[in-house]
C-alpha cells in the first residue's frame, strides 16, 4: 500500500508536556497527572509502542524536532545526538531518513 499522507510527529512539547498528556488521556480513556511520570519521555511509560507502528503503515511519519538550545548554542550538538539516539532506539520502525532536526518548523506542511 501506497502511502500517501504525511504525518509530522513534533517530539518536544507534543510527547513531553501537559497538550500531550490530555491526548494520551483522551486516546487512553486514562487520568494521568503530569505528576506521574518520572521519566521526561511520558510516552514510552503509556502508550503502548504498536500504536506508532500502525500509524507508520498508513502514513508517512516524519518525526520534527528542534535541536538548537537558545542558551547554549555551543551545547546543542548534544541535543541533536540525544533526540536521533532516542528516535532510533525507540523507533525503529520510522526511517531514519524521515527524521527532521530543524528551528524552523512553521516551514513544514503535512497532510494531518
Amino acid at each position: 500500500m501506497e502511502k500517501k499522507n504525511n504525518l509530522l510527529l513534533d517530539i518536544d512539547e507534543v510527547f513531553c508536556f501537559p497538550g500531550f498528556l490530555d491526548a494520551i488521556n483522551e486516546f487512553l480513556g486514562s487520568n494521568y497527572l503530569i505528576d506521574d511520570f518520572s521519566d521526561y519521555y511520558m510516552d514510552e511509560a503509556v502508550i503502548p509502542k504498536e500504536v506508532l507502528r500502525e500509524l507508520n503503515s498508513i502514513y508517512n511519519i516524519y518525526p520534527c524536532s528542534s535541536c538548537i538550545n537558545p542558551f547554549n548554542i555551543i551545547g546543542s550538538g548534544r541535543l541533536f545526538t540525544d533526540k536521533y539516539n532516542y528516535l532510533i532506539n525507540s523507533m525503529p520502525f520510522i526511517k531514519p531518513e524521515h527524521f527532521i532536526f530543524t528551528n524552523a518548523k512553521h516551514l513544514f506542511k503535512a497532510n494531518v
